[in-house]
C-alpha cells in the first residue's frame, strides 16, 4: 500500500518533510496551478529527485 498526500502541500520543503515523514509521494494541487512551473522550480532548489511512471 503506498502513501501519499495531496492537501495544502504548497512548498518543496514541506513534500521534502512529508517525504521524510513517510510517505510514498506527494501530489501537487493548488500550487501547480498557481505556479504552472512548480515542479522544475522543485527540481532546481531541492535535493528532490526526479521520477518517472513505474520506477
Amino acid at each position: 500500500m503506498l502513501l501519499d498526500d495531496g492537501g495544502q502541500v504548497m512548498t518543496d520543503l514541506r513534500a521534502g518533510q512529508l517525504l521524510d515523514e513517510g510517505c510514498d509521494f506527494v501530489l501537487i494541487g493548488r500550487a501547480g496551478t498557481l505556479a504552472r512551473d512548480l515542479p522544475l522550480q522543485v527540481l532546481r532548489t531541492s535535493g528532490l529527485a526526479r521520477c518517472s511512471p513505474g520506477s
